[in-house]
């Protein structure tokens, strides 16, 4: 909306603008924002999950847990663009069962949070959040019904984009109260929450599913014919990207340590810079430098990780070079992946090899967690045999 009013400014200027940052396109970083937002949203929901399964509460455990679920649903949807394919193929009615599913499973999960009154405050954020998507449904039919002059399409997507980022918010806030450390301010009651488990803690069988699933994703996002909406496989490699950002920021947020504040702060940026250039960066550019051609979303990439190597090299000064080798390990293999990879599938699939590599460097528990699962399925082989 403010782009548009800035017509002093040439033509194309606005239109480089617009194409990096409106909400309103894919592939850019207003849709990295959005989808990021939701899956924020969705950490906290599962340190609700652990909270209440460590008290024994089971019903409220899972409710939380359906909860991150279709918050983790919705911002694949909103980076990946699900809901525009299917409508484009069956129209309105090809999204009914995929919303029968959704509103069945907010319901349920509703319901039983409403029966606790500690959680009636976050299920009324919910049922709000929630009406303002269905605000952006709505405005979305009236966009396609109506022919809209050209002077009033920006403000009408501003509207209607701007609806649907609040209501990504309220989610964050009706989900933030179960996470501890800065997230729960000066509230009373406990004051051991878990605090962005999910990205520090995260169960070893989910992070080898994700790396399981991920050809799948990469299939599918090759597969595409409308590469100009977003893909699936960069989704879920932002994603993990963001988790380890997450990771990183974990002593400042949650554990207030003051002195890991500088160099935590710092390397929390980059991987969220890497984890923007899985969205914004289109997975087919390249760029010529003499008679090498690089991949630019992997160049991108390696100069990130490449700076978390040396970050880490001269800030951690007893101990710099031990931690840095990881980093320089991913850099070096990113710029190798690079120069290779050419076909779509290929690229895909690297970009997401890459993000989850950097995502159990960056949490060492998590590739601990992975270790000791492989050690004792193997040990149980054995002992069968």
């Amino acid at each position: 909306m403010a782009v548009w009013e800035l017509r002093f400014l040439p033509d194309v200027v606005r239109q480089q603008t617009r194409a990096i940052f409106s909400v309103g396109l894919e592939n850019n970083i207003g849709a990295w924002w959005c989808g990021a937002l939701l899956f924020l949203a969705a950490v906290h929901a599962m340190d609700g999950f652990r909270r209440y399964r460590d008290r024994g509460v089971a019903r409220l455990a899972f409710a939380w847990l359906v909860m991150a679920c279709v918050m983790i649903a919705l911002s694949l949807d909103e980076t990946g663009s699900l809901h525009e394919r299917v409508a484009g193929y069956g129209g309105w009615w090809g999204l009914l069962p995929f919303g029968i599913v959704l509103i069945a499973s907010v319901t349920w999960a509703s319901w039983q949070m409403w029966t606790d009154p500690a959680e009636r405050q976050s299920i009324k954020l919910v049922a709000l959040a929630f009406a303002c998507f269905a605000a952006t449904a709505l405005n979305e039919f009236i966009e396609h019904a109506f022919e809209w002059p050209a002077s009033l399409r920006p403000w009408r997507t501003g509207f209607e984009e701007g609806i649907e980022i609040v209501g990504m918010l309220i989610l964050v806030a009706a989900a933030m109260h179960n996470s501890g450390g800065a997230f729960m301010g000066t509230r009373s009651g406990e004051r051991e929450r878990p605090c962005l488990w999910l990205a520090h803690s995260m169960p070893a069988w989910v992070l080898l599913a994700i790396l399981a699933v991920s050809p799948f994703f990469a299939v599918l996002s090759a597969g595409l014919h409308d590469m100009w909406r977003g893909r699936p496989a960069d989704w879920l490699a932002s994603m993990m990207f963001l988790l380890a950002a997450l990771a990183a920021w974990r002593p400042v947020l949650c554990l207030k340590e003051p002195e890991r504040y500088p160099g935590r702060i710092a390397v929390g940026l980059l991987l969220l810079a890497a984890s923007a250039s899985c969205v914004a960066l289109y997975p087919q550019w390249y760029v010529k430098l003499g008679v090498l051609e690089f991949n630019v979303r992997l160049s991108a990439l390696f100069v990130l990780l490449l700076s978390i190597a040396v970050f880490t090299w001269l800030r951690e000064y007893s101990s710099g070079l031990r931690l840095a080798k990881p980093w320089l390990g991913m850099a070096g293999l990113a710029v190798l992946l690079a120069l290779t990879t050419r076909a779509l599938l290929p690229q895909q699939l690297a970009t997401m090899f890459v993000a989850i590599l950097a995502y159990t460097i960056a949490v060492p528990g998590v590739r601990g967690n992975v270790a000791s699962l492989l050690h004792l399925r193997k040990r149980a082989a054995i002992g069968r045999t």
